[in-house]
């Protein structure tokens, strides 16, 4: 393992037994067994270090949806499930949860830090939108998965597994329901500005 992902990986270790308030340079180097100006190399702040955390969720988050995809039959709603079926894994890896939670605690007063992974998800909604069933069912079942994993981060009075299952299932109907949805229920058109000829 290379120095950054020690770094990384110790810099998450801590995230997860201490908490943010743990998260110091100094302890991610004694962890790490790497002297400071070797952590400064490669991360010069606590929040370089926030954002290769960060970086490291979305990809893994990424790389699960991918997973999913492959082995998801081809055809309408196959993406719009396999992002379901990879919020639904996140939610199963407490550590990715719990890590998640210190991660956006960390930055409640530094929005800027989310900028990258604002980013990667705005690329993964583009995709999304193309899936070829009907734009408001396949949104329905986005914005469900990521409550799911926000209750969860929140310990927003989460669903028990068994319940989870379920809806997961009902989830993935839905999208097979729109198979044919999309053709046959376009999006409502911009409203237009008439006026009346004098």
């Amino acid at each position: 393992m290379d120095t950054r992902c020690k770094l990384l990986q110790a810099a998450s270790e801590i995230v997860l037994q201490d908490g943010t308030n743990g998260l110091t340079l100094d302890a991610v180097a004694k962890r790490a067994q790497v002297s400071k100006g070797g952590l400064l190399y490669h991360f010069a702040s606590k929040e370089a270090l926030v954002e290769g955390l960060i970086d490291i969720l979305v990809r893994g988050f990424e790389e699960a949806l991918a997973a999913h995809e492959a082995v998801e039959p081809p055809g309408p709603g196959r993406l719009t499930r396999a992002y379901l079926r990879a919020k639904a894994d996140m939610v199963e890896r407490s550590n990715s949860c719990a890590e998640m939670s210190g991660l956006l605690a960390a930055v409640a007063n530094r929005p800027e830090l989310l900028c990258r992974f604002r980013e990667r998800m705005a690329s993964c909604r583009l995709r999304l939108a193309d899936d070829g069933i009907d734009p408001a069912t396949a949104a329905i079942v986005q914005l469900a998965a990521d409550g799911l994993t926000m209750t969860h981060l929140l310990d927003l009075h989460p669903p028990t597994a068994e319940l989870r299952g379920e809806i997961v299932a009902r989830l993935v109907e839905l999208t097979h329901a729109a198979d044919g949805a999309h053709a046959a229920r376009p999006l409502l058109p911009t409203a237009r500005r008439t006026t009346k000829s004098s």
